[in-house]
């Protein structure tokens, strides 16, 4: 009996590869803003920030750990702290910088530090739309 080459019974279509977000529409860079401040004072700057048009903040607690005798020779009254994390566009930094400026220069309780970090990549286009606050595409 000679080996016959069996032939498929379904035949699957390769899927078409669509095009890259990237390639066809101008991307809007993004930076994560990371502020940390006394704690309670995080709600003073999600509204402040969803005002200027911030989709997304995201709040967590942190500890200090600085000794209790050098708090004392720092002026540091309470080392629990709140830790806000904003995935802000470029466009709407300057604004995020203008009221922790602002808020800052308050009182010694107000004082903060703020730094901001490039996000390189994300997954997902509904989640950049999301957090750029993409309403219509814009091609290249």
């Amino acid at each position: 009996m000679k080996n016959k080459t069996i032939e498929p019974i379904l035949k699957v279509e390769k899927k078409k590869e669509l095009p890259r977000y990237e390639d066809s529409y101008k991307l809007r860079e993004l930076k994560v803003l990371f502020v940390i401040v006394g704690r309670g004072q995080a709600d003073y700057y999600i509204n402040q920030f969803e005002e200027i048009g911030v989709s997304a903040t995201f709040v967590t607690y942190g500890q200090g750990t600085v000794r209790r005798d050098l708090q004392h020779i720092l002026g540091l009254i309470n080392p629990k702290k709140d830790v806000l994390l904003c995935l802000v566009t470029k466009t709407k930094l300057d604004g995020c910088i203008g009221i922790l400026n602002e808020r800052f220069k308050v009182s010694k309780e107000a004082k903060g530090i703020a730094f901001t970090v490039e996000l390189d990549s994300m997954v997902g286009v509904l989640s950049y739309k999301f957090f750029t606050d993409t309403k219509q595409n814009r091609r290249k």
